[in-house]
């Protein structure tokens, strides 16, 4: 029962890691001005010395894996074995047989994993918020309010995107399918397509969509952050904890030291990521990461790229979870986590 249940739910979170994968388009797009910033300050981890021990970690290609670009240098390589996937299908099982010591995934998946693992997995750190975005071609909608009456083409239907913009949607007193059309698109490439192409006016896309299809088009404008609508609707400063980095519980049990390096580097590279964009992106693009130089450093900003550990990594999950279960029990695993899910440094 437990694995029919997991399998069903899978396809709530393999439809948002799609976020994550490298897009097709190349185009070179201008060098941006702004750079993401954390919403809080992260715990500092103890400093400890290299651990003997090699780290085996998996991550998503697109925003997933950007913060971990410095860990696959060559000076790291005697500390990590990092390996990039394009689907969670491909780094699930790793997980749970414990091929792989430390995972950054879709924060929904750290939750589904600790239900099937029973227990097997912590959260170490939030290392990813909110990436949608609501585009236009035209200027028609600058607030969520201006969307009544209007059609917007989505991804992710039946999975955390959906639930998040119904729940922007509720906060802003509409309601999707009454005050709002939304029509979903199966593929995140092919609704990209479609908004270059013009045949779509107004659309909720992902980063590094969004950088791909304002390049293409010059027409296209973003015009609604959803982590900043989500910031106010909850009335926190807080954004959507949509990524999150686990670690095997077995492992940190017994490489303590190991995990405590990992965060103190870890945190390092999410650093160097939002402090030095262009640099980046061109060890992004290398790695294939995102599929251009160009494309990354126009997504960095948007991708709000963050170090957040302890209490507030806690509290922000809790919510964002919460919220997830009261759209769907499937999205989380069927349970919400206990508080054993959370690493405490």
């Amino acid at each position: 029962m437990k694995k029919r249940l997991f399998m069903l739910t899978l396809a709530l979170v393999f439809v948002f890691a799609l976020i994550g994968c490298t897009p097709q388009a190349q185009e070179p797009t201008p060098t941006p001005t702004a750079e993401a910033t954390p919403t809080a300050e992260p715990n500092e981890p103890t400093d400890n010395p290299t651990p003997a021990v090699k780290v085996k970690i998996a991550t998503l290609a697109g925003p997933t894996g950007m913060g971990l670009i410095q860990l696959m240098d060559d000076a790291n390589s005697d500390k990590y074995d990092i390996s990039i996937y394009t689907a969670p299908d491909q780094i699930l099982p790793k997980i749970i047989k414990g091929e792989v010591d430390i995972a950054s995934v879709p924060a929904n998946l750290a939750a589904m994993l600790y239900n099937k693992t029973d227990k097997g997995i912590k959260v170490l750190v939030t290392n990813g918020l909110g990436v949608l975005y609501i585009v236009e071609n035209g200027d028609s909608i600058n607030t969520v309010a201006d969307l009544k009456g209007k059609t917007i083409n989505a991804i992710g239907q039946a999975a955390t995107p959906e639930y998040i913009l119904n729940e922007i949607l509720k906060k802003n007193d509409l309601t999707a399918g009454e005050d709002v059309t939304i029509k979903y698109s199966t593929q995140i490439p092919e609704l990209a397509n479609m908004v270059v192409a013009g045949d779509v006016k107004i659309a909720l896309l992902p980063e590094p969509f969004v950088s791909v299809v304002t390049a293409k088009n010059k027409d296209v404008k973003v015009k609604i952050d959803i982590n900043e609508e989500w910031k106010e609707a909850f009335g926190k400063n807080r954004g959507i904890a949509m990524s999150a980095t686990i670690v095997n519980t077995k492992f940190l049990e017994e490489h303590p030291e190991a995990v405590q390096a990992f965060m103190k580097d870890y945190q390092a590279s999410i650093k160097f990521v939002n402090e030095k964009p262009n640099e980046a992106a061109e060890l992004i693009a290398e790695k294939k990461i995102v599929g251009s130089a160009a494309i990354a450093a126009q997504a960095i900003p948007r991708c709000n790229l963050v170090y957040l550990d302890g209490k507030i990594s806690k509290e922000m999950l809790m919510e964002y979870y919460q919220t997830l279960f009261d759209s769907d029990p499937k999205s989380v695993g069927g349970t919400l986590p206990d508080a054993n899910l959370y690493y405490m440094p």
